[in-house]
């Protein structure tokens, strides 16, 4: 996915502000202070994640929740315009709710104006969090400053990924198919998968074997029992012949 346009209607220091024909590969945009490399830094997160909501310490617009508010007019949003490594291009419309939600109002169309819902964003991004594209792909001056940005086992886990050559797979689930995969052949306590399934005839079977070995024991005196109880009887019969006799 790469960022083809940016419209900013009102957002910020921007008002009515187009940025078209981005190339793909790298692009820079630099200026002084307060040109508004932040604030275009900002928008994208936006557009793509949603507003985030005011706090009570975040009245006078400063800090991390800054919502970039419109000061030179414009309704508070903007569009991007995406596009896929397939080539298809989709248009991401957003604009902030005048109750101040956390997502606000957005609009997702591909080319033809076909509508999508807007769980098509993620797809878009294949399904990387706002943590891990505010970290790795989007990161300002304010992360920078803030390594713990960089502690989520999500950003971890994907930076990992990356380094050992998987780019597009996530260590954070793969480890949780893997205890996915585990707790269904395992588990302490709950439901009895496959595992516990086997120690269960594994502790019948015992059973039945202990069972099975004492009767082997109780064999053996009967045997001796019925061996003397032969013997004498094989006497007791001579000696009534003999009295016959």
């Amino acid at each position: 996915m790469r960022i083809c346009e940016l419209f900013l209607d009102g957002f910020g220091i921007f008002h009515d502000q187009r940025v078209s024909d981005l190339p793909p590969g790298l692009s820079v945009f630099f200026g002084e202070n307060e040109a508004g490399k932040s604030t275009m830094l900002a928008f994208v997160r936006c557009m793509l994640f949603g507003f985030p909501k005011r706090r009570k310490s975040d009245k006078d617009g400063l800090g991390e929740d800054n919502r970039y508010e419109p000061l030179r007019g414009g309704r508070h949003g903007g569009a991007l315009i995406l596009e896929t490594g397939a080539g298809d291009r989709f248009r991401i419309e957003r604009y902030a709710s005048s109750k101040s939600k956390l997502i606000g109002d957005v609009i997702v169309r591909d080319a033809g104006g076909n509508q999508f819902p807007d769980s098509h964003i993620s797809r878009l991004l294949d399904s990387a969090t706002e943590d891990l594209f505010n970290s790795v792909f989007a990161f300002g001056l304010h992360e920078l400053q803030r390594l713990k940005t960089l502690t989520s086992d999500d950003v971890k886990g994907v930076i990992y990924s990356a380094g050992a050559g998987g780019i597009g797979t996530s260590l954070p689930k793969i480890y949780a198919n893997l205890k996915k995969n585990m707790e269904g052949l395992f588990k302490k306590r709950g439901s009895s998968p496959e595992v516990n399934r086997l120690l269960k005839q594994i502790d019948e079977i015992s059973k039945h074997l202990r069972e099975i070995r004492a009767q082997s024991g109780r064999y053996d005196d009967l045997k001796r029992e019925y061996d003397g109880s032969s013997a004498s009887l094989t006497e007791q019969e001579a000696r009534r012949k003999s009295l016959s006799a």
